[in-house]
């Protein structure tokens, strides 16, 4: 019962990456309000739907659907498998504050349509699907045999402080991008490094006129569709700028203290090289105008780096979870 559990925890992470990367593509290529219902598919049963009508925005919106209630079920048996299984305190209430969130997200992505893809509503939408892959790594990771046969290595509380620290300020940082995404302030600016060729842009009324002045010019120029942005648009395009170089700073420092301490010397390298990539996926989705493959690639790579620091912080505090 234990090995099915875990093979179905590792499955339902997986899917769940994946969902998040086709989640990415729905924003990207606007096709949110290709279905304009829910919970059915233009008027018909959702799984009933032909796949001869899934074209355009329509497939993806769609897959996203289906794919997320492959999703669902999967944790849904999972916590029922989990609950009378005789896996520990820990390991049932992970299974339920996950399946609680995996119906929330699902309610959420439902009321993002009915509401017309309110900003508020769409980005608590991909924040809580972030969280839910966090806690789809957890239930992979817990439900391993591994988790309990290998023996927990007692660590300083530093480097134990460290990886929340680290786990929070991604998350944090995840929240600032689907609040970027859904309030279309991806290309207030459309240079890297640079913003709008300063690096501390002014919010200043007569600095956003001149801006949007610029864009007014760039539109003719470059055959482009830029709207006027506000203050507060370009506000949060510096802060996810800004708290991306800070993140990357505190993860050099992070990864400098898992080496030397001598801790999971592979894993470390492997995030450097996805934040590293991180920052140049964040710098082709403003220089490709929001090319919606780099987007996504953009969205899910962050997943992915907080999958990372999650399974570490799992596994450097693991003494205190035992």
């Amino acid at each position: 019962m234990k090995k099915i559990i875990h093979i179905l925890a590792v499955f339902t992470m997986l899917l769940t990456f994946f969902l998040i990367f086709v989640g990415a593509l729905i924003k990207s290529t606007e096709a949110g309000l290709s279905v304009p219902d829910w919970p059915t598919t233009f008027g018909e049963n959702m799984f009933l739907f032909p796949y001869s009508s899934m074209v355009g925005g329509i497939f993806y919106e769609h897959s996203h659907r289906l794919i997320a209630s492959i999703v669902g079920f999967c944790i849904l048996l999972n916590t029922i498998l989990i609950q009378f299984s005789n896996f520990n305190k820990f390991v049932k209430i992970i299974s339920l504050i996950t399946l609680c969130a995996v119906i929330t997200q699902g309610i959420l992505g439902g009321l993002t349509v009915l509401y017309f893809l309110p900003a508020w509503l769409s980005a608590s939408h991909g924040t809580l699907g972030q969280t839910t892959f966090c806690l789809t790594i957890i239930l992979a990771v817990i439900t391993s045999p591994k988790w309990y046969k290998n023996k927990a290595v007692k660590l300083n509380s530093k480097i134990r402080k460290l990886s929340f620290i680290a786990v929070a300020m991604v998350w944090t940082q995840l929240i600032i991008g689907a609040i970027v995404r859904h309030t279309e302030s991806a290309l207030v600016a459309l240079d890297f490094p640079k913003i709008n060729d300063t690096w501390i842009p002014s919010f200043k009324d007569d600095a956003i006129e001149k801006i949007n002045y610029e864009r007014f010019v760039q539109s003719f120029d470059f055959v482009l569709n830029l709207d006027p942005i506000t203050s507060g648009q370009l506000l949060i395009h510096f802060m996810h700028r800004s708290f991306g170089y800070i993140i990357f700073l505190f993860m050099i420092y992070y990864c400098f203290n898992l080496y030397k301490n001598k801790l999971f010397m592979t894993t470390p390298i492997i995030l450097i090289l996805l934040i590293s990539t991180q920052i140049a996926l964040g710098a082709l989705t403003v220089l490709s105008k929001k090319e919606f493959i780099v987007t996504s690639l953009h969205v899910s790579n962050g997943a992915a780096i907080l999958g990372i620091l999650v399974y570490l912080c799992l596994n450097i505090n693991k003494s205190k979870l035992l």
